[in-house]
């Protein structure tokens, strides 16, 4: 009786050992698989945080303070001249056209931006950049406007309209000078694109 006793009892001590051993196992391979996990997820204060944080606040500043190109050389003018508009559209009228920037590229595509208030219009008026702008050329034919953007064609009363036109240029020069026809008088402006300034000359 008592040899049957101990032997249950030793069975049952060997069972709770069994299964207490197996349970540590167990347990310790979760925790091996949950350390391997942390390796792979980012660390919070770890350098992928840091990264991302990085490229956010870098691209904040970049939408705040848009980096300038460097390739296309801009003069701040404020230039205003009164025009008369174009015949195509009758009755014609003065316009008042103010020049806000002037720029050029690398490839030497000078443009100018344009805007047109036709404040003193009774109706549709017309205005042909091709008419008024070019840039002197000393040594031959003046050079002509290559493109024009901007509904310039047909413009309404008292309102105003903006666009650009573009000459092909010498990407080697840096110095030109605007010829603005104002019905039979000539304006002449010099463009120093390396000091990036204008000033009123004369021409002859």
């Amino acid at each position: 009786m008592n040899n049957n006793w101990t032997g249950g009892l030793a069975l049952i001590i060997a069972i709770i050992v069994g299964v207490g051993t197996f349970m540590v196992y167990d347990r310790m391979n979760e925790l091996k698989t949950e350390i391997e996990i942390l390796k792979v997820l980012p660390n919070p204060k770890g350098q992928n945080l840091e990264v991302v944080e990085n490229i956010s606040t870098s691209t904040l500043k970049e939408e705040l303070n848009p980096v300038p190109d460097s390739s296309v050389i801009k003069i701040p003018t404020a230039l205003l001249v009164q025009i008369p508009s174009n015949p195509s559209l009758k009755p014609t009228t003065s316009l008042s056209l103010t020049i806000p920037e002037i720029s050029k590229d690398l490839d030497g595509n000078l443009a100018l931006q344009l805007k047109i208030f036709t404040d003193k219009a009774s109706g549709y008026t017309a205005f042909n950049p091709k008419d008024v702008f070019s840039i002197v050329n000393l040594t031959g034919d003046d050079i002509q406007i290559s493109e024009t953007t901007g509904q310039f064609g047909s413009m309404p009363a008292r309102g105003s309209t903006s666009g650009s036109i573009l000459f092909k240029t010498d990407p080697n020069k840096s110095v030109f000078i605007l010829k603005i026809k104002i019905g039979e008088e000539m304006k002449f402006y010099e463009l120093d694109f390396k000091n990036k300034t204008y000033k009123e000359t004369i021409i002859g």
